[in-house]
């Protein structure tokens, strides 16, 4: 299409445009080339096209769109109006406009409310530009007109164009600018506003849940509870424009936590998941938009729509809470936002016939929702103690575990529980503590060890275990392991100690052990200790009476047996204690007592040997019951005796008491001293009962 450009037209038609869409407190978007972001009235605006566009026209100051062709403008923080101001470009026959709108997504179902004039005289082409469009079908068709659309929460505008002519069009926004925290109960709840950033000429009026109102900027409520959550509403105005913005404010309650009562676990077990609770909490969001519009509501992170107390697309008034139905109401409108909503953290529904009927028709309707949620609660709890097996933090309930106790004592963990409502902040009420337990199971810490002792004598068997308070000891005498009772030969049966008494070879081989319990299962079982009876070990034999030189330790007497012991008196080696050392120094005329050990048996009854040297403490007048003389004397070759006694042995000895030799002579009567010097001799006889020493000369 031919344009003709006219350089005053241009400069009317400016400033017929920019003095409507500087008028605060709207922010008009100028004209950009780029697909970008660009920031307007501290609002980020993204903008980008699509389609038979065209950036510019003769007037320089607007878009031209036809054949399906599309703008789109988001909107980093709601706005809560727009306003387009719209051109038909082709007002003449064959081509036409049809102009459709969308708000965050969803069709908007344009209405008459919407419109208002916007026309101009002849430009470019000398073409006026006077005629109105109509509403039809929810667009705008072939004409002009201003387009404005007021409601919260505007994050995304959509112009297009299905028909084949061109449109021209400049947007302006309406930035309303609203906060509000989510405090936690009992501290301050903030609601802050601002106008397009007017500082003066603005008037501000906010409602909210029970009945709370205000006409200041940044109202406050001090000590807020859960019953001043929901839908807060402000409408600000300059005395020429208004627009309003809603927030939806959750108060987040102080939750509790449902006691746990403590609990005593044995090494091992299975613990179950741990469940906390709290009181249910539930609160209330509503929403309002026109019909045509698309309403939108979250509940706090994590919670769910439960149920739809109000829900009406007609001619509903009130307000939230107290919501009252018109006389036009479409009779499914309960049913259709519940589908919708309930079970889910968000939905978005639009307020249009297909998606509940027309119950008035030619009536402007608008959808009223009231919604019940449910907010969850959450649980972070600390484990002062993570040798039970449980890790030092977690969220949410504590998961099933096994229970570990690898010592010997009991292991006691503190378990800290903090219910907390998370919704834009952290609100956490009172700590609740229990402890968890861990008892070890029995252990055996010292094992019995096994025995091989005497026929006859006594002995005992010992274990030790922790964490345990019943003691049992078992026997097997072959056929397999029963109880032990404090029956003879047993005694301490149910003690760490077993005392076996005067045993017998009916024991030999006996098996032993020990079971410890506690107040955890498993049962600690000790090592099999095994009881080995031996026979009784027969005295060792050797000379009764037995000389020595002077100096001379035990280790010269001569014994017949093995291992060989010694004793000082007959009741040490009865008792075998006190065992003298084989370097200990014979005394004379003194009585040793020896014993012999098979095995680890040890005879009972002692060899009783005198140690005797004449020379050492017996004169030659010494007194003795044998009648003895010898001959020849002196002797040169053989010694002979004459005596009524018969005689077991003898010992020579030189004149300064060294012994020489001995001699057995088994009842014989006579020696053989040719090998000896000539000297002077002491030989000491030995009879059964008695000694006698005598001298004789060798010759």
């Amino acid at each position: 299409m031919k344009k003709q450009y006219s350089f005053i037209l241009i400069i009317v038609f400016i400033a017929l445009f920019v003095h409507k869409t500087h008028a605060q407190p709207y922010y008009a978007l100028p004209q950009w080339n780029t697909i970008g972001t660009y920031m307007i009235g501290n609002v980020n605006v993204g903008f980008t096209y699509s389609g038979d566009a065209g950036l510019g026209g003769c007037w320089g100051v607007n878009w031209t769109e036809k054949n399906n062709a599309y703008f789109t403008f988001t909107f980093d923080v709601p706005v809560a109006g727009v306003r387009i101001y719209g051109v038909n470009w082709d007002p003449i026959p064959g081509y036409t406009n049809n102009v459709a709108v969308s708000i965050n997504g969803n069709p908007y179902n344009l209405q008459a409310s919407n419109l208002s004039p916007n026309s101009h005289g002849s430009s470019c082409n000398g073409t006026s530009r006077t005629t109105q469009g109509s509403i039809s079908g929810g667009n705008l068709i072939n004409g002009c007109g201003t387009i404005t659309i007021t409601q919260p929460g505007i994050t995304s505008l959509k112009i297009q164009n299905s028909g084949n002519g061109a449109w021209g069009f400049r947007v302006e926004i309406l930035p309303l600018f609203t906060t509000a925290n989510s405090p936690c109960e009992g501290s301050q709840l903030n609601l802050t506003s601002d106008f397009a950033g007017l500082t003066s000429g603005v008037t501000y009026n906010w409602t909210g849940p029970n009945g709370f109102t205000s006409s200041l900027k940044n109202p406050s409520i001090s000590n807020a509870s859960p019953v001043n959550s929901g839908l807060y509403t402000v409408t600000a105005s300059n005395g020429t424009v208004t627009a309003s913005q809603t927030n939806n404010v959750f108060v987040n309650p102080i939750p509790a936590v449902n006691a746990i009562s403590n609990q005593t676990l044995c090494n091992g077990s299975s613990v179950s998941t741990i469940n906390f609770s709290s009181p249910a909490f539930t609160g209330t969001i509503c929403g309002d938009v026109n019909e045509g519009g698309s309403l939108s509501l979250n509940a706090p992170s994590g919670s769910i729509f439960t149920n739809v107390p109000f829900a009406s697309y007609g001619n509903a008034t009130g307000s939230c809470g107290s919501f009252i139905l018109g006389s036009c109401n479409s009779s499914n409108s309960v049913s259709v936002v519940s589908a919708a909503a309930v079970g889910k953290n968000s939905f978005s529904l639009d307020a249009t016939n297909a998606n509940f009927g027309d119950p008035c028709s030619g009536t402007p309707k608008n959808l009223k929702v009231q919604l019940n949620y449910s907010t969850p609660i959450t649980y972070t709890w600390t484990n002062s103690n993570t040798l039970i097996g449980l890790a030092s933090s977690g969220t949410g309930n504590i998961p099933s575990f096994v229970a570990t106790n690898s010592t010997t004592l009991p292991i006691i963990a503190t378990i800290t529980v903090t219910p907390k409502y998370t919704n834009g902040g952290t609100c956490s009420g009172a700590s609740k503590t229990f402890t968890i337990t861990v008892n070890p199971t029995p252990k055996i810490t010292a094992q019995p060890v096994s025995k091989t002792i005497c026929n006859g004598a006594s002995t005992t068997l010992t274990a030790t275990a922790s964490n345990a308070s019943g003691y049992q000891w078992q026997v097997n005498p072959g056929s397999g392991f029963i109880d032990v009772s404090d029956i003879e030969p047993y005694s301490g049966a149910t003690t760490t100690t077993l005392t076996i008494n005067e045993t017998t070879t009916l024991l030999n081989n006996y098996k032993y052990r020990l079971i410890a319990s506690g107040s955890c299962d498993p049962k600690a079982t000790s090592n099999i200790a095994t009881l080995t009876i031996q026979n009784e070990v027969d005295s060792p034999t050797g000379d009764l009476v037995q000389s020595f030189n002077s100096g001379d330790n035990l280790s010269v007497l001569i014994v017949n047996g093995q291992n060989i012991k010694w004793y000082a008196t007959a009741q040490n080696a009865a008792n075998h204690n006190d065992e003298l050392p084989l370097n200990t120094t014979i005394i004379n005329n003194t009585i040793y007592y020896a014993t012999q050990t098979l095995g680890s048996c040890e005879s009972p009854v002692p060899l009783a040997i005198r140690a005797y040297n004449p020379l050492l403490s017996i004169n030659e007048t010494e007194k003795s019951d044998v009648v003895l003389t010898l001959y020849p004397n002196p002797v040169k070759d053989v010694l002979y005796f004459n005596t009524e006694n018969e005689i077991d042995k003898v010992v020579v000895f030189d004149i300064n008491g060294k012994r020489l030799f001995e001699k057995a002579l088994n009842g014989d009567d006579k020696i053989n001293v040719q090998s000896l010097s000539k000297g002077i001799y002491l030989i000491q006889v030995f009879t059964q009962n008695d000694a006698k020493k005598v001298k004789f000369i060798k010759d």
